[in-house]
């Protein structure tokens, strides 16, 4: 077959709710779940591009699921994204909240990212309400260079003689 579902509902019903024309409907996917009670977040689509201190090039995005593991759509509701690691400090740049599309039952981040240590293991967890959580680990990588900085100031020395103690510059990422 084409892939193709027919969906056959009488006019007034569960179609009228989820936007669907006249009593026969057509819809193209691999699934339809109206009315459905979500029960857990998917990770739908992974972080990619972990640059401290920069958002993630591929963003995040999380489906919202029912106890069948269908796709719940017709459902409206946040997304919040927290950070845990352990022995480091870091911190979530963007915006860390993400709304479902009623159509897809899919929230996507736009602009989320971590600040941290890079070489760093972090976990973030995808939560909305009482639905089970939803978690990506991801690895922190060196962010862009945005300055110089002087970590060891030079001391001593006369003109033309070797500095008593050289000066040491390091590289500042953006994270």
């Amino acid at each position: 077959s084409d892939g193709t579902v027919i969906v056959r509902l009488a006019a007034n019903s569960i179609a009228d709710l989820a936007g669907l024309t006249g009593p026969t409907s057509t819809y193209f996917g691999s699934s339809i779940n109206l009315g459905a009670t979500p029960t857990h977040l998917v990770l739908s689509t992974s972080s990619v591009g972990t640059a401290s201190g920069a958002a993630f090039t591929t963003q995040p995005a999380i489906t919202m699921k029912n106890a069948q593991n269908l796709v719940v759509t017709g459902v409206t509701g946040t997304v919040t994204a927290t950070i845990t690691q352990v022995n480091s400090t870091g911190v979530l740049v963007g915006t860390s909240t993400a709304s479902f599309d009623v159509a897809t039952g899919i929230a996507t981040f736009a602009d989320l990212g971590i600040s941290g240590t890079a070489g760093t293991r972090y976990t973030i967890t995808f939560t909305s309400g009482s639905l089970t959580a939803a978690t990506q680990n991801i690895t922190v990588t060196v962010g862009a260079a945005t300055s110089l900085a002087m970590s060891t100031q030079p001391v001593g020395g006369a003109s033309g003689a070797q500095l008593a103690t050289q000066p040491v510059i390091k590289v500042v990422d953006s994270g």
